[in-house]
């Protein structure tokens, strides 16, 4: 059993877009962080003495953006990507800007791209339960 082709094309639009965001997102994020030391002041955050967790985890969204392209040309596989990054690294994600800035480590803009994540939690949750259910 399969999923009707308009949903079909949704889904795999929404993961494709859901890999373009994060591609985008790391490499904006990762390109200001290196040209531009004042953008960490956009944040309220004042710059790390190593930026070697920052460009892990900048590296991790990258990777995971590749996942979600993957996923958007047959999803009917891989959904353990879907899982790991699309669920559980993204509420990580919002957890983590929700934690940082109610402790006044950050500044609330930080809420905007913690909140596009959850969202896409939320979307890639709503996606394992339409494939649970037609299977």
């Amino acid at each position: 059993m399969r999923l009707n082709p308009t949903r079909e094309r949704y889904y795999k639009s929404l993961f494709l877009v859901g890999g373009v965001w994060n591609i985008v997102i790391s490499l904006s994020l990762g390109m200001l962080a290196l040209l531009v030391s004042s953008a960490w002041e956009l944040f309220g955050m004042t710059v790390p003495p190593t930026l070697f967790f920052f460009n892990m985890m900048i590296g991790f969204v990258f990777v995971f953006g590749i996942g979600y392209i993957v996923v958007s040309r047959n999803i009917n596989e891989n959904h353990a990507i879907v899982i790991l990054g699309g669920v559980i690294a993204k509420l990580m994600v919002f957890a983590g800007c929700v934690v940082t800035v109610s402790l006044g480590q950050a500044k609330a803009i930080m809420l905007v791209i913690g909140t596009v994540d959850l969202f896409f939690a939320i979307l890639f949750v709503e996606f394992l339960n339409a494939v649970r259910k037609v299977k």
